[in-house]
């Protein structure tokens, strides 16, 4: 499972007081998670989230629920349930004869 909420790191070098403040990198994926942390009901960073991990991946959420790619794809079908996309990238994830629950509580 990838721990993303707290991979963060400094890509500066230790400063002295009184100097510019230390800056922190973010991956994509961090950016992703920061994205839905500020706004939970935007399917995009859903979305994007998804297509960054692989099959067997997971990503760790700031509420702490660590999702794959399917519940990334689903969650961003709950947030715009007319995103073609996110539909025909779960049908992508999913194994032949596999369903899900649609947050609705469609099949």
């Amino acid at each position: 499972m990838l721990h993303l909420v707290a991979q963060m790191r400094s890509t500066a070098p230790h400063t002295a007081p009184h100097t510019a403040p230390r800056t922190q990198a973010m991956s994509r994926q961090q950016s992703l998670v920061m994205a839905i942390y500020r706004n939970s009901n935007d399917g995009l960073p859903y979305f994007n989230l998804g297509e960054s991990l692989k099959a067997t991946d997971k990503v760790q959420l700031h509420d702490g629920r660590a999702l794959d790619k399917k519940q990334l794809y689903l969650e961003a079908i709950r947030c715009d349930p007319k995103d073609s996309s996110a539909f025909y990238n779960l049908a992508l994830a999913l194994a032949v004869g596999e369903t899900k629950q649609l947050h609705d509580g469609r099949v």
